[in-house]
């Protein structure tokens, strides 16, 4: 209705000032009105008047009035001659209101978007600050772990790497010592086939067979000892090392709640 009667007040003003024109005609002023109506400042200086004149014209014409109302109307529903035109002009109207439209929904969306942005980099910050204070936490339980593990496994490892190591040389010269009684052996049953040098060869023999001898028993007891310490050590320090452990994860436990 706006625009139906800003069009009835323009086609009012134009009459006016046909009017005024053709009344002026005689009086010589006709080409400087026309100029001055020709110029913005001209009407917009008269708006007041005009807006006067306009209901004055209403009221003592109204048939005529009615008459451009019906007019103004065709017009605005009259569709052009031209099928390209009129194509387009539907087109950009239906195309400028989709445009509209998408651009009021895409500021929304950037504006959510922009929202997220700074959510995040406030979740990012507080999510860093508290891993981090859980990471040092951890760090220094960490370190607590892996004191406890090289005392309690990696010290007990090393040390028994190195007594498997000496029972392992102990068990190669008893062998040693077996092979040495036996070839002693042997010597001992050729000196006595060949009747020759059989007391050196005996004392040769009794010698290896003492030394195998000592050494198979000493050798015995230091397995039995090391199996008994072995196994006592690692059910010790295991058994140690697992409570440690327990412990520090109840620790870390305790710091993720």
């Amino acid at each position: 209705m706006f625009y139906v009667f800003h069009g009835l007040c323009f086609v009012c003003s134009c009459l006016f000032l046909k009017n005024k024109i053709l009344g002026e005609k005689k009086g010589g002023h006709t080409k400087d009105l026309v100029w001055a109506i020709s110029h913005k400042w001209y009407v917009q200086s008269q708006s007041t008047n005009i807006l006067k004149l306009h209901f004055n014209l209403f009221n003592k014409n109204k048939l005529h009035l009615f008459k451009l109302f019906c007019l103004l109307l065709m017009c605005l529903g009259m569709q052009d001659v031209d099928d390209f035109f009129e194509h387009e002009r539907t087109f950009l109207v239906e195309y400028h209101n989709r445009v509209k439209d998408s651009s009021l929904k895409s500021d929304k969306m950037t504006r959510s978007h922009k929202k997220n942005c700074l959510l995040y980099l406030l979740f990012i910050y507080r999510f860093f600050l508290k891993v981090s204070e859980l990471f040092d936490k951890t760090r220094k339980v960490e370190a607590r772990v892996s004191a406890d593990e090289d005392l309690k496994l990696s010290d007990l490892l090393k040390y028994y790497l190195r007594e498997s190591q000496a029972a392992k040389d102990l068990l190669y010269r008893r062998s040693r010592s077996l092979v040495d009684y036996e070839n002693a052996n042997k010597a001992l049953d050729k000196a006595r086939a060949k009747n020759k040098d059989v007391l050196q060869a005996e004392n040769t023999q009794q010698l290896c067979c003492h030394k195998f001898e000592k050494i198979s028993e000493s050798a015995k007891q230091e397995l039995i000892d090391f199996k008994t310490r072995r196994v006592a050590a690692f059910r010790k320090n295991l058994v140690e090392l697992a409570e440690l452990e327990l412990k520090h994860a109840k620790v870390i436990v305790s710091f993720l709640l």
